[in-house]
């Protein structure tokens, strides 16, 4: 590449360059762009106009390939070697990292057609042809792979508009008033409509799903009070009514002040409770008043209870070892709502989407072989705080995700990761 002076203005660092249609303009190296953009010269212009329709004269009367030389859809007359050369010099003039940019978008693309096959039915391809490599671009124009870009870009904008709409919701307060909470949980506006309704929540799913911070944005959304008691097996009566101190005063509790004031009571992890004792808060729940240490006290219009656990109070499993079995006549008060993990969710406010498809794709791995692992969106936020700071991914991997994980279940989950 020899470089020279503009005739017209004189300006340095310039040379004439044919682009992909045949178009010829003169090009400014250390602009990194066509220097008529630039030329202070008005007849520059006019010049530039002539000879790009030159050159497309020139190119239809000589460049027309042949059906024989289509074959494979290469411009006839020209070698596998000289096409390669010819990309490489367009993408070296142009954007040194247009191809690698565009086998990274197209890579990253892959995993979302999977996710959203349902929604983009036309996106549908073969296993073998969502696995693009940067050999197979190698072998594209420019033109092809700066076309693919564009529609990944506009894939992308697509599949964020939507994930964007999903979770926007409107919610009817209790004095009668909306409000716009923005993303939640895919399960969030049953959970509110339960409430606003006036019954008692039983919210049951994994580890790590969100369902504490959905009871706060629960009280917020409503527009009351959020008060938060959580359950273990050594927690007494008094710790939830409150109790008379040696000098005669009454110790409010969290459920005092809900149940007379009004709010919203969390009761968390309500299978890690002593079953006896939320037996005896049935007719708290219940009823219409309840007497306290001190006094009898009326329930407050504005009262709710949302009861979080990882099982249905039926007593442990396979996964939660230590869980205990609630009395039938607890359960009986609450409708129940399940509270599984919603990956649209996780990707919104984990914030490292390459991050968090990997967290997300570990995590069919185990549901896939049935693995004693917790993999939850708590992985997906950690890690990208982490990568946010510039930790390297394998110690990020280490950190939050392996260290947890068994030998033997490990090796599953990366053998499920190689195939």
């Amino acid at each position: 590449m020899r470089t020279g002076n503009c005739e017209l203005c004189g300006q340095g660092n310039v040379y004439w360059k044919t682009s992909q249609r045949g178009k010829r303009y003169l090009y400014d190296v250390k602009r990194r762009e066509p220097h008529f953009l630039t030329c202070p010269n008005s007849n520059h212009t006019q010049r530039q106009q002539a000879e790009n329709v030159k050159a497309e004269e020139t190119v239809a009367a000589s460049v027309q390939p042949t059906a024989s030389a289509e074959s494979n859809g290469k411009p006839a007359g020209l070698t596998e070697a000289q096409i390669k050369r010819l990309i490489a010099d367009q993408a070296a003039d142009d954007r040194p990292d247009l191809i690698a940019a565009a086998v990274r978008e197209a890579q990253r693309i892959t995993v979302d057609k999977n996710r959203h096959e349902s929604d983009f039915e036309t996106l549908r391809r073969s296993q073998a042809d969502q696995r693009t490599t940067l050999a197979e671009f190698k072998s594209a124009t420019v033109a092809e792979i700066v076309q693919l870009t564009a529609e990944v870009g506009t894939l992308r904008r697509e599949l964020a508009a939507k994930t964007d709409s999903a979770r926007e919701i409107v919610i009817k307060r209790l004095d009668g008033s909306k409000v716009n909470v923005g993303r939640q949980h895919k399960e969030f506006e049953k959970l509110v409509a339960y409430l606003g309704a006036d019954l008692l929540v039983f919210i049951a799913g994994p580890a790590g799903g969100g369902k504490t911070e959905a009871a706060k944005a629960a009280a917020k959304a409503l527009g009351i009070d959020f008060y938060e008691q959580p359950l273990n097996p050594m927690l007494s009566e008094s710790k939830l009514t409150g109790f008379m101190s040696a000098n005669g005063v009454y110790v409010t509790t969290a459920m005092r002040k809900a149940f007379e004031f009004g709010g919203l009571l969390l009761l968390d992890e309500g299978d890690n409770a002593n079953p006896a004792i939320l037996a005896g808060m049935n007719a708290l729940l219940a009823n219409g008043s309840y007497g306290f240490p001190d006094k009898r006290v009326e329930r407050h219009p504005n009262f709710r209870v949302i009861l979080t656990a990882n099982t249905w109070g039926h007593g442990a499993d396979r996964q939660y070892v230590a869980r205990n079995q609630l009395d039938a006549a607890t359960l009986n008060r609450f409708v129940k709502l399940p509270w599984d993990y919603d990956e649209e969710f996780e990707l919104a406010i984990a914030g490292n989407v390459e991050w968090t498809r990997f967290v997300q794709r570990v995590r069919r791995i185990v549901f896939q072989h049935n693995l004693r692992v917790v993999v939850s969106p708590r992985q997906s936020i950690f890690g990208a705080k982490l990568l946010a700071i510039g930790r390297p991914r394998a110690e990020v991997e280490t950190a939050v995700l392996w260290a947890d994980i068994p030998e033997d279940a490990r090796q599953q989950i990366q053998a499920g990761l190689a195939a």
